[in-house]
């Protein structure tokens, strides 16, 4: 009889328990977050217990804005699940609308934490997953999954994995928008409650397509890239690759990518030079007068941390083709080409030029020396790298060497004409049979445009074995 009492008595304690819980259970929360968190810091609305011991609020408000933090939001319709099993404790949050700070935006959530066991609470896996997340109108992603090991008690998460099926970049200043799909990442480790700029960050991520939309660029398409990053301190040192890009407006296919660019975060900006890899590719320009031919081998160095950017490169070009309309006018099988150019600092007019040095390798090697100045213009002080600006004062310089001799042209390009693409042309020969019979034996022009170029040098003014004619 008096084990059927403490059994009776059990039960009843439990029921009696049971029932505070739904019934007080919410005024306990809310006093025990009042008296650990001030009532400004996280305000609940609608708080319920239900009888599967569910907590739910109908509005959740939290503001932390003190001691250097930021953090401020509102929560729609924020559920907690509590469930003890034997492996650990078992939490489920979930909730409707999250805003963060005015800026960022879930429209719903779920997320899971299982501890280590049971009497480690604070370290466990946690796992999220959200249809959609937006920070204002420059940034959005869908169907993102995201998990990590996690120590509650020191805000570290480690082997964060993270799964975006896609996500796209606005910018409404310059008109240009980026979207990926299927973003997979991972990031070694990182503390919630350190500077990331303190901390020994590795990140990779790979994605299976890219595109950038630009009214200057028009479409480019990337296939099958990667991202391996580690920062340090606010730079971050980073190594992109990629299988191919293709340019629709340009007619640049390139294949077997890297690029080695390293950003400060803070200011936004490149802060050493990029170094640029090429396995192959093809550029093909159709309009006007059409130029094709293939890359192999390219390497370069971009420097755009310096208020005059500039590139520097070399690379194999095979089966070259430069066309006047329908006609055909050099054709080069292959020939070794260096440049380099530069765009001094943003203004309302850049001073920009470009050398250039192509060796021809045919029976005997020659080489086509080259190099140009210019100048743009925009009124409004844009960055004419990116933008589309006026085009003016042009200057040209050429030099074609053969067997000790040499033939040169000079070019020009007033303010008044660059618009309408009129230049002024002086070529000059040292000895124009030599230079003809070179541009014979190398078979560079067309024989049609080789005839016409021969008499139109003939008809110049004679110096000496060569010529001088202005076109």
């Amino acid at each position: 009889m008096r084990f059927l009492k403490a059994i009776l008595f059990i039960t009843l304690s439990f029921c009696l328990i049971y029932g505070i819980t739904i019934i007080l259970g919410p005024t306990i929360i809310g006093f025990a977050l009042s008296r650990s968190i001030s009532e400004q810091q996280i305000r609940l609305t609608g708080l319920t217990i239900s009888p599967k011991l569910q907590i739910s609020a109908s509005r959740a408000e939290f503001d932390f804005r003190d001691n250097g933090r930021f953090l401020y939001g509102v929560a729609r319709a924020p559920k907690l699940n509590i469930s003890l099993t034997t492996n650990g404790w078992f939490v489920k949050v979930s909730s409707g609308l999250l805003q963060v700070n005015d800026m960022i935006s879930l429209p719903s959530f779920k997320a899971d934490f299982r501890s280590a066991s049971v009497t480690n609470i604070s370290a466990g896996q946690l796992s999220l997953r959200t249809p959609k997340f937006v920070v204002e109108e420059d940034f959005a992603s869908s169907e993102i999954i995201f998990s990590s090991s996690v120590d509650l008690s020191s805000l570290r998460l480690r082997d964060v994995m993270f799964t975006v099926q896609n996500a796209s970049i606005l910018d409404e200043q310059n008109e240009h928008i980026v979207s990926v799909d299927m973003i997979v990442g991972r990031l070694a480790k990182i503390s919630l409650g350190q500077d990331w700029r303190i901390q020994p960050l590795e990140l990779e991520i790979s994605a299976e397509t890219a595109k950038l939309e630009s009214d200057r660029f028009k479409k480019i398409n990337i296939h099958s890239f990667s991202l391996k990053a580690q920062n340090d301190g606010s730079v971050v040192n980073a190594v992109l690759t990629a299988d191919t890009l293709l340019t629709e407006k340009n007619g640049f296919y390139l294949k077997g990518i890297r690029v080695q660019p390293s950003i400060d975060l803070i200011s936004l900006r490149f802060s050493k030079e990029i170094l640029i890899q090429i396995a192959e590719g093809r550029f093909e320009r159709t309009k006007a007068n059409k130029i094709s031919g293939n890359i192999k081998a390219l390497e370069a160095v971009m420097g755009l941390h310096l208020p005059e950017r500039f590139l520097e490169g070399v690379s194999n070009i095979t089966d070259l083709e430069i066309w006047n309309k329908q006609l055909p006018l050099i054709t080069i099988p292959e020939l070794e080409l260096g440049i380099s150019g530069s765009i001094s600092e943003i203004d309302k007019i850049q001073q920009a030029s470009a050398k250039f040095k192509a060796l021809i390798k045919r029976e005997s090697e020659t080489s086509l020396i080259g190099d140009v100045t210019s100048q743009f213009s925009n009124a409004g002080g844009q960055d004419c790298l990116m933008e589309t600006c006026v085009l003016s004062d042009v200057l040209l310089n050429l030099k074609y060497e053969f067997e000790g001799e040499q033939a040169t042209g000079q070019g020009s390009c007033s303010s008044d004409k660059c618009l309408e693409k009129i230049f002024a042309l002086t070529v000059e020969t040292s000895n124009t049979p030599k230079i003809v019979m070179g541009l014979k034996k190398q078979k560079i022009l067309n024989p049609l445009a080789l005839v016409l170029f021969a008499g139109a040098l003939m008809q110049g003014q004679e110096t000496g074995f060569g010529h001088k004619v202005e076109f």
